[in-house]
């Protein structure tokens, strides 16, 4: 079962990565309404959506790897391995596994290529918004299985 710490950082954390989420969404709807303006360069709204999204991401990665250790099993030494791991517990669903891992793929774009970030790419992401949203839930459905209440700031968006 997992200690009261260690479930308090994880809803800390997933209570940030909410924020990222909803943050990145308002973003999504402000660059719609930005003109581009021809030089190719990146808006102040496009970078702090790269950064929304990294967060966001790098927390839920971070996320996972803090059940596996509370479940006491060993943490791999790859997100993919990680998220395999986070189904096998029954910790995720199957049909989680391909949006997670494309989040982890994204992630590693967006840290090690991140002057390059194709402005397409970054704007499509819009629509995996629900994968953080379905990774929440299941996060904290185990956590209450597990026995350990939701702090009641975890439920305040």
């Amino acid at each position: 079962m997992a200690s009261s710490a260690d479930s308090v950082r994880v809803f800390d954390r997933l209570e940030r990565m909410v924020a990222m989420v909803n943050r990145a969404a308002r973003l999504f709807a402000a660059i719609a309404g930005e003109p581009g303006d021809g030089l190719g360069e990146p808006s102040d709204s496009m970078l702090a959506l790269e950064r929304a999204l990294y967060v966001a991401i790098q927390d839920a990665l971070d996320i996972s790897a803090m059940l596996l250790r509370m479940s006491g099993c060993a943490v791999p030494p790859t997100y993919r391995e990680i998220i395999e791991e986070l189904e096998g517990q029954g910790i995720v669903a199957s049909d989680q596994v391909p949006g997670l891992l494309g989040m982890a793929g994204f992630r590693n774009v967006l840290a090690h290529e991140y002057a390059s970030v194709d402005p397409a790419r970054l704007l499509g992401y819009e629509a995996h918004l629900g994968d953080f949203e379905a990774f929440a839930r299941s996060v904290v459905g185990y956590l209450v299985g597990e026995g350990t209440d939701a702090p009641p700031r975890a439920s305040n968006r």
